[in-house]
């Protein structure tokens, strides 16, 4: 009973920060948020770079997202920054009020859903929305996550109305699960 237990994993303690909710992983580094605090991991030195505290200017921070060639944090007050030089940056998006932004199995587009039950693709500069049959679905039913099945398949998660699978390139709802099937 008193013998040590080798693990082959380790963890490391690089903040003190509590409540960590969201994070993004872009190139070499990683990005964890919290209510009142963005930091920044490099991969590849396993240091702490940045961190960056909610002002009275973000409020509190909302969530980190990856939005293609960019990495973005959403504020309580005034949207989407991006990090500059080690600060916060004010980022002009579609996007604003984010609830989730995943990359394709390839990496190519992203799945954006919006806190306003709205639900994009996007692909480099172009964006594309995607309206579920019925098209009041995700008003309704109030959107609440997404996954990619495949490039061309979505699984979309609502409060009320059970998981949508959609097709990407037809935008054709291909079957509904909820209570009742």
């Amino acid at each position: 009973l008193n013998e040590k237990i080798q693990s082959p994993r380790s963890y490391e303690i690089f903040s003190e920060t509590k409540g960590v909710f969201s994070s993004a992983v872009w190139e070499s580094k990683i990005y964890f948020c919290s209510e009142q605090e963005l930091l920044i991991y490099a991969r590849q030195s396993h240091k702490l770079e940045v961190s960056i505290t909610a002002s009275s200017a973000t409020g509190k921070f909302t969530g980190v997202f990856n939005l293609g060639e960019v990495v973005v944090v959403d504020t309580e007050k005034n949207g989407l920054f991006t990090v500059q030089n080690n600060a916060l940056v004010p980022y002009t998006s579609e996007y604003n009020n984010l609830l989730f932004s995943i990359p394709s199995p390839s990496g190519k587009k992203n799945l954006i859903g919006k806190r306003d039950n709205r639900l994009f693709i996007q692909q480099g500069n172009d964006h594309k929305e995607i309206i579920p049959h019925p098209a009041d679905f995700f008003s309704h039913h109030i959107l609440s996550d997404g996954v990619w099945v495949s490039e061309d398949l979505l699984a979309v998660g609502t409060l009320r109305g059970g998981v949508i699978f959609i097709n990407v390139t037809t935008g054709v709802t291909e079957s509904i699960i909820d209570y009742s099937n």
